[in-house]
């Protein structure tokens, strides 16, 4: 291959990783499905070129630097423990993505612990890129935040394309873990200019933009990162240090708290003249849009998810199942979630408690390795590549302490950086016996393995990448009102192993066309993968039903109305109009208790516009179930009456409060 005999491969491995940084951080914060692909793709390719350059190099039997054993042991039980968690899921549609970002920031981690020289911290290469970086998303952050009707500071964190999608608090974790990285940068620039100005505003300006989140946990966290750098400077000088980590913050702390207080209200009075600006006391008091849900649904999670994870203890439900699984636990209307928001009980109840232990003790050993290293006679306080190593550490300190309160991993633009942090602090403070007395036969076995490991995961990207393109041209045409292409498009997919809602999709047109038989066939194969998924089993009793299928319709109905009965109060409606059909008005007035007590927790949601329920058609399903109470109870139809205006003014007000606030200047 004369090609790549000719190509500089370390410069490429250092331009490819670059570029995945930056595509990560920039596009979305690395959230959407494509990222996860690329992160496939830049991952194997460093894997294999790094394997190619050593046997051109050396032209001999293939050597590379070891990972001392016991923590590649850790990072690829973890990798495989996912992979398992995966083969063994109850909602095998989803996950496969949480495979891929797993398996590939794994090998990163291994490959970023043999290569740390290339691009950290024997240069000012990776904090001068994330500096810039940071500074480039902040100001488009900026443009968003003033110029679009969203009231929270998202920086890249957005979807244009939904009006919900914007990520605040993924936004506050990223400056979480950047911010004392840049602040390495800049005071060290300032030191060696002799200057206090333009990096201190910068720097300030960055910790604005964190401030303009209003992520309450970011702050939280934030307050823990300035006590954690504030007790490492005391340390350091009560070693008599010439020199103490990052203790160049102490004479521009004016200037940068300055340049703080200036982004956060000027950005503010910008906004003004547009949209609304949150009110900081009614964050503070909870008393903002969201109420105190945000805090009383987390307590939820987290109780919900110990329980999954004590039912399903050594696989979990699966990747990315929460959201499935924990609705029958579910305790208020629409209180449910992608995640737990704990990192180590969406790992347990995910992919069991094994993948959380794994997760936590590869912290365990960085952790200690770089608290032995600061406790060493080795350590050396004025030297700055130890700044740069506390920066790290404090930097993802604060990732972790947020993650306690949230998750925010899925986002590959905080998870590449995270695992790469952690990589440059083992690599530069592990002194580790194992890694030169490993036999160079175990070190070739290792490195054969994660070459297995990338050729796999690549190979696998591949094929269901090619799925993904024609299950998205399907659903496009769907959106396009097309149906037939829509089922052509998906047809050719159903090999598809990362199916999301693919086959609902099917059974939807299949209903539409009158195909009822075809349909079921459908949600068949989509109960097969996911049997927790309310969704499904609505469909399914709404096709029985018009097939006249009655008590196979309440069957589903039933199920569908444990999944999802305080998500879609559409069921309910379902489920009392065929009880009706089918004779069984009994049934009815037996649970009328139940049922009254599930429309009043709807009627509280959509007076609170409890995550925008007004916006959704719930309110719809709502209204008319209200009135068909109505007339089959004449004594209490009054109450029913006034659930069903109170909704329909609520809905109206929050629909058109929504339609008449000023419009995007952006998009």
């Amino acid at each position: 291959m004369p090609f790549l005999q000719r190509l500089d491969i370390p410069k490429v491995q250092r331009v490819l990783l670059l570029g995945l940084i930056a595509f990560s951080v920039l596009w979305r914060g690395g959230k959407s499905i494509d990222a996860t692909w690329i992160l496939v793709g830049v991952v194997s390719l460093l894997v294999l070129l790094d394997v190619f350059h050593r046997r051109k190099v050396e032209r001999v039997e293939l050597k590379v630097e070891s990972v001392p054993f016991r923590l590649w042991l850790l990072v690829i039980a973890y990798i495989t423990w996912t992979v398992l968690s995966y083969v063994n899921s109850q909602t095998a549609n989803y996950g496969l993505d949480e495979v891929f970002r797993t398996t590939s920031l794994g090998l990163l981690f291994l490959w970023t612990i043999r290569h740390s020289e290339l691009f950290t911290l024997n240069s000012s290469l990776i904090p001068k890129f994330l500096t810039h970086l940071t500074l480039l998303a902040c100001i488009i952050g900026l443009l968003v935040y003033i110029l679009q009707p969203v009231d929270r500071f998202v920086g890249t964190f957005f979807d244009y394309r939904f009006h919900t999608d914007y990520w605040p608090n993924a936004w506050g974790e990223f400056l979480l873990l950047v911010w004392p990285v840049v602040a390495y940068f800049c005071m060290g620039r300032q030191v060696e200019r002799g200057k206090l100005r333009v990096e201190s505003v910068l720097l300030g300006f960055v910790l604005g933009c964190l401030f303009l989140s209003y992520s309450r946990g970011s702050i939280i966290a934030f307050t823990g990162q300035i006590f954690l750098l504030a007790v490492s400077v005391f340390l350091a000088h009560k070693k008599r240090s010439a020199s103490s980590p990052l203790s160049t913050l102490h004479s521009p702390l004016l200037l940068v708290l300055l340049s703080t207080i200036i982004t956060f209200f000027g950005a503010n009075l910008l906004r003004a003249n547009i949209y609304d600006v949150q009110s900081v006391s009614e964050k503070v008091t909870f008393t903002a849009a969201e109420g105190t849900s945000s805090a009383s649904e987390r307590s939820q999670f987290w109780s919900h998810a110990t329980t999954l994870s004590k039912q399903e203890p050594l696989f979990g439900y699966g990747p990315y199942s929460f959201r499935f699984v924990q609705t029958p636990l579910q305790e208020g209307v629409l209180a449910t979630s992608d995640h737990p928001h704990n990192v180590f009980l969406k790992l347990a109840a995910e992919r069991g408690i094994v993948s959380a232990l794994l997760f936590f003790l590869i912290i365990v050993l960085v952790a200690s390795s770089l608290l032995y290293f600061f406790t060493s006679s080795h350590f050396d306080a004025s030297h700055k590549e130890n700044h740069l190593l506390l920066a790290m550490f404090v930097g993802i300190a604060g990732l972790l302490a947020h993650n306690l309160i949230d998750y925010n991993l899925q986002f590959t633009g905080i998870a590449i950086l995270f695992w790469i942090f952690l990589a440059c602090i083992y690599s530069a403070t592990c002194k580790d016996k194992e890694t030169k007395n490993q036999k160079p036969k175990t070190k070739n076995i290792s490195v054969i393995i994660e070459v297995l490991m990338a050729t796999i995961l690549l190979c696998t990207a591949f094929y269901e990448g090619l799925f993904l393109v024609t299950s998205s041209l399907g659903r496009h045409a769907q959106a396009r009102g097309d149906s037939v292409a829509a089922l052509q498009w998906f047809d050719r997919s159903v090999r598809e192993n990362f199916s999301r809602d693919l086959h609902l999709s099917r059974a939807q047109i299949l209903q539409e066309q009158g195909k009822y038989d075809a349909a079921i066939d459908a949600l068949d194969a989509y109960l097969g993968l996911n049997e927790h998924d309310f969704r499904a089993w609505k469909r399914r009793g709404d096709i029985l039903s018009l097939q006249k299928q009655f008590s196979d319709a309440e069957m589903a109905y039933t199920t569908a109305y444990l999944y999802g009965r305080y998500n879609d109060i559409g069921i309910m409606e379902s489920t009392v109009d065929l009880l009706i059909r089918s004779g069984k008005r009994n049934e009815v007035r037996e649970r009328k208790e139940e049922f009254d007590a599930l429309l009043t927790a709807y009627a509280n949601a959509i007076t609170f516009n409890v995550h925008y329920i007004s916006l959704s058609p719930n309110v719809e399903s709502f209204i008319r179930l209200a009135e068909r109470f109505a007339t089959f109870d004449y004594r209490d139809a009054p109450k029913y009456q006034v659930f069903a205006a109170k909704a329909d003014h609520h809905a109206t007000y929050e629909r058109e409060r929504l339609k008449s606030r000023a419009p995007g200047f952006l998009w």
